[in-house]
């Protein structure tokens, strides 16, 4: 019950009530059943996920080694389950831009499930999906772009009923290493179909229509399509205001987003402004290691730098 409640407080947002449930989960798991449970393998690795949002990165990385001794113990080496404590682990090597690492990590996954799988499970995509997203973001955008077209084959096979939402984010996922690699027409033209896809699967106030109208919105401002950017930004923030609790990181993410577009069309002191306010929430919500904290505090100084007088510079 309290990893239940753990997991619903995090998906509201509640970051501070999730990591007390998850933590008492954990804690009676190992006292009742000691560390040779796969409950408490499993609730090592959502109270690590959980602290990874939180930009708690040597925690978490402390608590998925520990997961993983778990899982060796109680689960055959190659189990999907060892799968998952891999995936963990790469996640959370991302998140601190070690990605190399993640890379390799997620191959080894990969590598695992496939063996116990095979090619064809959607599992296997899944995992497919995971590899291609580090590759992308790692500037290996051909070799991406690949993998997830075959990501994209495997779990489209198994039909919209078993794999609709799993099947869309691989789109949406694909989109933005389109995006990426400069390809913003094709990356324009499977974003809107991941939109109506979800607005059908899903409906169109659920925040994953929201998550792909601002991945849209930074397409097209790559392209210089500053109103229609700003537009699919304001549509987005509406859907996630409406769809997430008060305090939940996502609701700040299309606001970044204005902040930036501000900053590239020469509003400087609006973009200042916003950033000023949106730094030390992102920081709050993701803690100090985040990427996206990296990412705010390099647009605000970018602003400050471009509002200084000459002679400050």
């Amino acid at each position: 019950t309290r990893a239940a409640l753990g997991r619903l407080h995090w998906r509201r947002g509640a970051a501070d009530a999730a990591e007390s449930q998850l933590r008492a989960a954990v804690g009676i798991w190992t006292t009742s059943c000691g560390l040779e449970s796969p409950l408490a393998a499993e609730g090592l690795g959502d109270l690590a996920a959980l602290l990874r949002e939180r930009g708690r990165l040597d925690e978490a990385r402390e608590l998925l080694a520990a997961a993983e001794r778990v899982s060796a113990r109680v689960h055959e080496a190659a189990a999907p389950e060892t799968a998952l404590v891999l995936q963990n682990r790469a996640e959370t090597e991302a998140a601190g831009g070690r990605l190399e690492r993640a890379e390799e990590l997620h191959r080894r996954a990969l590598d695992l499930l496939r063996a116990r799988l095979g090619e064809h499970h959607p599992t296997t995509g899944l995992a497919v999906g995971l590899v291609a997203r580090v590759v992308g973001t790692r500037g290996r955008y051909g070799e991406s772009l690949a993998l997830f077209s075959e990501a994209i084959r495997v779990v489209g096979g198994w039909g919209e009923e078993t794999s609709g939402a799993d099947y869309l984010t691989l789109r949406n996922n694909r989109a933005v290493v389109l995006g990426m690699a400069g390809r913003h027409e094709e990356a324009a033209a499977e974003l809107e179909a991941v939109i109506a896809g979800r607005a059908r699967l899903l409906e169109p106030g659920h925040p994953f229509v929201g998550q792909a109208l601002y991945s849209l919105g930074r397409v097209e401002q790559a392209r210089g399509r500053h109103e229609v950017a700003r537009d699919l930004y304001g549509r987005a923030r509406e859907i996630v205001d409406a769809a997430l609790p008060e305090g939940h990181p996502a609701l700040l993410y299309p606001r970044l987003a204005v902040a930036h577009l501000e900053l590239e069309r020469g509003d400087v002191s609006a973009a200042e402004r916003r950033l000023a306010d949106l730094v030390p929430r992102i920081e709050r919500a993701h803690g100090a290691d985040h990427w996206r904290v990296a990412e705010a505090k390099s647009l605000l100084a970018a602003a400050r730098l471009r509002s200084s007088p000459p002679s400050a510079r």
